[in-house]
């Protein structure tokens, strides 16, 4: 009777160690989900803060390029004028580029890490590069790993392929 006893005992101890180690379990992959959540959290608003930085610049810009193209209007100097709007519409294009840069649009923590990195890669390089997403990237019959390794390996060799080019933009 008394082994009868000291075995339910037993059991019942196991039963509620393994109830802890899975609690304890769990409480270990929500502390790491909630570290990846402030981690992309945070890169978003590294881009938020890079985009709002070209907001600014581009407005304190605004004004000096009106003036500017007011004289070139004076003049009836068409080249000039071209040759400034050509400017700010690029500078205006690589701003709004950032709104892709969106992780609602880039549904992937991984790939929304990755793309971010190489977009500021690029900018720092003086190339444009656009960023267009089609599908629902977690939906793709490919692990993260490889994916982000053959993104990765293709928009550094267009990187790196682009310096030569005339034009350097990078459309993904």
């Amino acid at each position: 009777m008394k082994l009868q006893y000291t075995v339910h005992v037993l059991v019942i101890e196991l039963i509620i160690n393994i109830f802890l180690v899975l609690f304890c379990f769990k409480q270990m992959l929500d502390k790491n989900k909630q570290k990846s959540i402030i981690r992309n959290l945070s890169m978003y608003n590294e881009t938020l803060n890079h985009l709002y930085d070209g907001i600014r610049c581009f407005k304190h810009d605004f004004v000096n390029f009106i003036q500017s193209l007011e004289g070139y209007v004076k003049c009836n100097d068409m080249d000039g004028i071209r040759m400034m709007t050509d400017a700010i519409y690029t500078e205006c294009r690589s701003i709004c580029n950032l709104e892709t840069l969106n992780p609602e649009m880039i549904n992937n923590p991984a790939i929304y890490n990755l793309l971010v990195n190489k977009y500021k890669l690029a900018c720092n390089k003086k190339i444009i590069m656009n960023i267009e997403v089609q599908c629902d990237l977690d939906k793709l019959n490919i692990d993260d790993y490889h994916l982000c390794r053959i993104l990765g390996i293709l928009v550094d060799n267009a990187i790196e392929a682009v310096k030569t080019c005339k034009e350097k933009i990078i459309n993904i």
